[in-house]
Order: structure tokens, then C-alpha cells, then sequence
């Protein structure tokens, strides 16, 4: 969705669209403490390549993530 919103479209820079999904709604809803990775604030990272590639990698359950009360990373259910 990024790279066809930004790269091949050029609709909007790379911080636009992800403003767009992260902190923007999550102000529109009255969550404070979501959107933006700061002190105190809850948050989901994805970690990504925005490099152009040809295929999209398959889509898989992920090995571990993080817990919101620890934030110590933990095995994900199979």
C-alpha cells in the first residue's frame, strides 16, 4: 500500500502516508498516548524495507512480539 501510495503514484511523501495511518487517526479518536513512538506513549512497530521489490513477501505469523505490559519480546502462538 506505502510504495504504490508513494512511490508509483507520488500522491504522498513516505512521512505523509505514515502520519496518515499512525498519529493522525489516532488524534482523530482522542488517543493521546498512541501514534508516535515517544516516553509513555503505547505502540506497534513494524519494521519495513522501503526499497521497490518485485514480488511482496508472503504474508506469515511472526515469531515473537512485543507485550504491552513489559515490553519484553515473547513467542507468538502458532
Amino acid at each position: 500500500m506505502l510504495g504504490e501510495i508513494c512511490r508509483e503514484k507520488g500522491w504522498l511523501s513516505l512521512p505523509e502516508a505514515i502520519h496518515k495511518i499512525t498519529l493522525a487517526p489516532a488524534r482523530r479518536i482522542g488517543l493521546s498516548n498512541r501514534g508516535q513512538l515517544a516516553p509513555d506513549h503505547i505502540a506497534d512497530i513494524t519494521v519495513y524495507d522501503p526499497s521497490p521489490s518485485e514480488h511482496p513477501p508472503p504474508m506469515r505469523t511472526p515469531l515473537f512480539h512485543l507485550t504491552e505490559s513489559n515490553s519484553s519480546s515473547s513467542r507468538a502462538a502458532p
